[in-house]
């Protein structure tokens, strides 16, 4: 059974996955890893035995190839970051929901320790798996610094390039190929990536602060640099300049999706910008006050009334993700009555959502 729904990333990954090592997929962790995502997929109660089924499968044959070395092999990291993608989709980071993310880059690690080659699908997919999983592990670990997110501690950076490459992976696979852009899809991979970190961030440092801690922990400085490292790739600037991007664009007139996603990949640069602002300063407070990122909070609150007050369409395309913007947007400007506002706008998107 194989889902046919398009524009699923880990649904092109299973196509991908069976061009390499054929449609009957031989090893039987990445075979009942791709059913399960398939039933995952799928809307409906009458899924859930088979998704529960399939899942329990992929774990006994990926507990049973990692007691034998000898048997170790690519597919089965594909086959544990699939369980991992599907645990982290299904709600909250948790530390247990690391567990397989965590399984699939020791696995890479130990076959490149081995000296044991891998395909070139693998050698296009492991920054994936890295990017991937060093995303949640960063989330968990600032939310919830437990000891068993701790032991995992290593952070990894995906080069523009590299998330190129995946994504031509994924277009390739997809139903309609010829609708990908990949550097605009690289750039939202960007960009996605970064947000979601770089909030945790100025979330644990806020609480670090008030707690009155002497120092940060140390993956802020990690996240902070690839943050920023990122946005100054020369791929990535390249990219965006062909796209007609700048951190103050001029609004972009609406009338069709391409429209609408052009005008949210600088809202989220310039979102991703506000934040590496706050983080960077030596207090979240002192971040929030500086010139720079009331002027960059204003040009959201600008965006976010031009274009999402008066359309629904252009609302229902960027989703839940923006009231993160918002609120860093509110607590950057200084008036009462633009904070009463804007946690009146959250509250009513996420009603919405």
């Amino acid at each position: 059974m194989y889902t046919t729904r398009p524009f699923r990333g880990m649904t092109c990954l299973c196509r991908a996955a069976a061009e390499e090592y054929g449609w009957k997929l031989p090893f039987l962790s990445l075979r009942h890893a791709v059913l399960a995502w398939s039933a995952f997929t799928q809307r409906g109660t009458q899924f859930q035995d088979q998704l529960e089924f399939h899942t329990s499968q992929a774990k006994h044959w990926l507990k049973r190839n990692l007691q034998n070395p000898a048997t170790i092999s690519e597919a089965d990291a594909l086959a544990a970051f699939m369980l991992g993608a599907m645990a982290s989709d299904r709600g909250p980071v948790l530390p247990a929901q690391l567990q397989h993310l965590k399984g699939a880059v020791a696995i890479l690690r130990y076959l490149s320790n081995q000296g044991k080659s891998s395909s070139e699908l693998m050698q296009i997919l492991a920054p994936l798996i890295h990017r991937y999983t060093n995303t949640y592990w960063t989330v968990a670990y600032l939310l919830d610094c437990t000891e068993s997110v701790q032991k995992f501690s290593t952070y990894s950076v995906t080069s523009f390039h590299q998330r190129s490459k995946y994504m031509e992976i994924i277009a390739l696979s997809a139903i309609q190929p010829e609708v990908w852009d990949l550097d605009v899809e690289a750039i939202y991979d960007v960009l996605n990536d970064f947000v979601f970190q770089l909030v945790c961030c100025i979330i644990r440092v806020a609480i670090g602060e008030t707690s009155m801690e002497s120092t940060r922990p140390a993956i802020v400085k990690s996240v902070l640099d690839a943050a920023e490292g990122a946005l100054s790739e020369p791929d990535f600037l390249k990219s965006l300049e062909t796209l007609g991007g700048s951190l103050y664009p001029t609004p972009i007139s609406s009338g069709s999706p391409k429209c609408y996603g052009k005008a949210w990949y600088f809202q989220q640069y310039r979102g991703v910008h506000l934040a590496i602002e706050i983080l960077s300063s030596t207090s979240i407070l002192q971040g929030l006050a500086r010139p720079k990122a009331q002027q960059l909070a204003r040009q959201l609150l600008s965006d976010y009334k031009s274009r999402f007050s008066n359309d629904k369409d252009y609302k229902a395309y960027a989703g839940r993700r923006y009231h993160l913007y918002l609120m860093l947007a509110g607590l950057a400007l200084p008036s009462a009555d633009i904070k009463t506002r804007i946690y009146s706008e959250i509250m009513s998107w996420l009603t919405y959502q």
